[in-house]
């Protein structure tokens, strides 16, 4: 096998993978990452083994990589994995801002109630000062999403 028909071979694999995976700009970056991995791995194997036929060693290269269907899967997988996480930090934040804002809101309250004589009601204050932290959080993370 020449060196043509290697790159020709790697093309369709790496067309084959194309398919599997979704329509995003990471896949362009996923099929690089692995044509170079497969370029790396077949140099090394010619020069371990320079008497074996080239088609030989870039087809155990290929088996070792694995099928299209698997690589396609591994990348969802993964992707998924990532998503979980992010969406897990993303609750924990928001769980952590809400604490955060009932407990400075309490006490504020009651100071809102002491400075005001009374005319103003605990519940009263204490819901005031929730709206406003959620107005906040609510700004905050359009702010964080255009960013």
């Amino acid at each position: 096998m020449s060196t043509a028909e290697s790159r020709d071979r790697i093309d369709r694999f790496l067309s084959e993978v194309r398919k599997k995976l979704p329509d995003t700009f990471e896949a362009e970056d996923i099929l690089e990452d692995l044509r170079t991995h497969i370029d790396e791995a077949l140099r090394e194997r010619v020069a371990a083994h320079p008497d074996t036929p080239e088609r030989e060693l870039l087809e155990k290269v290929l088996d070792e990589i694995g099928d299209p269907d698997t690589i396609a899967k591994e990348y969802e997988a993964a992707r998924l994995d990532e998503e979980g996480e992010e969406s897990g930090r993303h609750r924990m934040q928001m769980a952590l801002r809400c604490i955060v804002a009932v407990v400075v809101s309490v006490p504020a309250a009651w100071v809102f109630v002491d400075l005001t004589h009374g005319m103003l009601d605990f519940p009263t204050a204490l819901t005031v000062l929730l709206i406003f932290a959620l107005l906040e959080g609510i700004v905050r993370s359009w702010q964080t999403e255009s960013s």
